[in-house]
């Protein structure tokens, strides 16, 4: 997959290990919560080697709270340019029915801390999500959630975007990372626009980035969720593995 040069930082588990998401430059590596984060031959976007992330419980059963997330996510926090585009590729083995929400990935934004060496240290708090959701047709669709009480859920489009079942897909979202109208998130499933909102983000520079495996109560209950090929980028790299569409 050539990714040209406006790549900002990637990472295609190709070390065989977690390593890239914690180097050059930046802060990262495994979120734990609740289950397991492994670099595995099972699966791959490209070359040999994917992230699988198992939730392996709810998160209820061990910790007693009813609203607490099982699951697991592997995150990267650096202070990547006020516009930039995040992708990552997924693979969903089956369908499961979501009885709670299931979130694949967070953009966080920093509450405190200090900026050095290209990374953050310090709390981060809630922001947006991009959820999976089963559908009554057994068909899984992609919810965007946004914390803030005044935004929330965003509408589904119409017809809900699909989510492949058995194959890799590839989300990618512009973030414009600013706190003021101008503030904007695109987001697209295989390359086609599902969702586009426009509101403000957060002005600080820090960006928390984390795929991830977060649901409370799943059927089946373990949770299989597997993500490779993940970059960040000035320009969009599309499903077709480039910086540039082709001609």
């Amino acid at each position: 997959m050539y990714l040209g040069s406006d790549l900002i930082w990637t990472a295609d588990q190709e070390t065989g290990d977690l390593s890239q998401w914690s180097a050059p430059n930046g802060i990262g590596g495994v979120s734990p919560v609740n289950a397991s984060v492994e670099v595995t031959t099972e699966q791959a976007h490209t070359g040999l080697y994917s992230i699988k992330l198992t939730n392996v419980t709810s998160a209820t059963a061990l910790t007693g709270d009813p609203n607490a997330p099982g699951g697991e996510g592997v995150y990267r926090e650096q202070e990547f340019p006020t516009e930039a585009y995040y992708s990552a590729w997924y693979y969903l083995p089956q369908y499961y029915q979501t009885i709670t929400s299931w979130a694949i990935l967070k953009f966080k934004s920093p509450l405190s801390g200090s900026v050095g060496d290209g990374g953050i240290i310090g709390e981060f708090s809630e922001l947006i999500d991009l959820r999976l959701e089963s559908q009554p047709s057994q068909t899984m669709t992609v919810v965007l959630f946004d914390h803030r009480p005044q935004y929330l859920r965003s509408p589904l489009p119409d017809p809900p975007p699909i989510v492949p079942i058995g194959q890799w897909f590839q989300i990618e979202a512009f973030y414009r990372n600013i706190g003021d109208p101008t503030g904007h998130l695109t987001v697209w499933l295989n390359g086609v626009q599902i969702y586009d909102v426009t509101r403000p983000m957060y002005s600080r520079p820090g960006v928390y980035f984390m795929p991830c495996n977060l649901a409370n109560v799943l059927s089946p209950a373990t949770g299989t969720l597997y993500v490779d090929d993940v970059a960040v980028s000035w320009t969009r790299i599309g499903p077709w593995g480039l910086l540039t569409v082709p001609e």
